[in-house]
């Protein structure tokens, strides 16, 4: 039984020994000669292929000498959704009909590029200065009667949706314009990841125009929560109403 233990003891002091060694000699082949900084080189590992080997290491006196001949390229950092979000914090609020320019989507970018036009005192107004005066109403229109029928003029600004803040399309409104006078008719999409300042949780009914027959209005800012397509029209918006934030035009 003694003997036994003498030869356990024997086996594990040699492969102790072993570890030993193995971590020395590893330790002298990262620090060659009061080598400070190593590299070593790695290939990108892809799903359902063999974990890529990494290289020797190849280790210089100092830093600088490791960094000579590789690329470094910058860290751009990710931006979170709160802060990619345009601003749309401008004023609305020195009338009661207001105008905004929506920009098509662009490829590539997620959302349209938008900016305040201003806001009136009728609706008339409005809606003259949104179609760059290609569109004239009565001074006395009533808002709830919407945008009459007709074709879309040959250029200037068209108007692509129309946010209440009642139900049955009363209220102040928001009135949403573009220069792309095909509207979302050839396929553009246009794409507000938030309302402007005072129209957040507003929306009590709404209609889309120029081809746009998918008007999305969502519960949360970036097209979270909830959401409600208004096709060409909500009299009202349900559980959704006093919800919006943030809103989406397509074809």
């Amino acid at each position: 039984m003694q003997k036994r233990w003498w030869i356990a003891l024997s086996v594990g002091l040699v492969v102790l020994g072993l570890v030993v060694l193995g971590l020395v000699l590893g330790g002298a082949a990262w620090a060659q000669a009061g080598d400070t900084s190593c590299v070593v080189s790695i290939q990108p590992y892809r799903p359902g292929q063999p974990v890529p080997p990494v290289s020797e290491p190849r280790c210089f006196p100092s830093l600088e000498d490791a960094l000579k001949g590789l690329r470094l390229e910058p860290v751009r950092p990710t931006p979170t959704p709160s802060a990619a979000l345009p601003n749309l914090d401008f004023p609305l609020r020195d009338g009661n009909h207001c105008v905004v320019n929506i920009e098509p989507l662009q490829p590539g970018e997620r959302f349209s590029r938008i900016r305040p036009v201003g806001c009136f005192a009728s609706f008339s107004e409005a809606i003259a200065v949104a179609t760059d005066g290609a569109l004239q109403l009565p001074p006395d229109w009533n808002p709830a009667d919407g945008l009459p029928e007709g074709p879309a003029p040959a250029q200037g600004n068209v108007v692509v949706g129309i946010d209440y803040e009642g139900a049955n399309f009363t209220g102040s409104t928001l009135v949403w314009e573009t220069d792309h006078t095909p509207g979302c008719s050839d396929g553009t999409s246009f794409v507000a990841p938030s309302m402007p300042a005072g129209w957040n949780d507003r929306v009590s009914s709404a209609r889309s125009y120029s081809g746009c027959n998918h008007y999305y209005h969502y519960e949360h800012t970036n097209f979270g929560g909830a959401v409600l397509d208004c096709g060409g029209s909500c009299s009202n918006m349900g559980v959704m109403d006093n919800q919006t934030s943030s809103e989406r035009w397509t074809r």
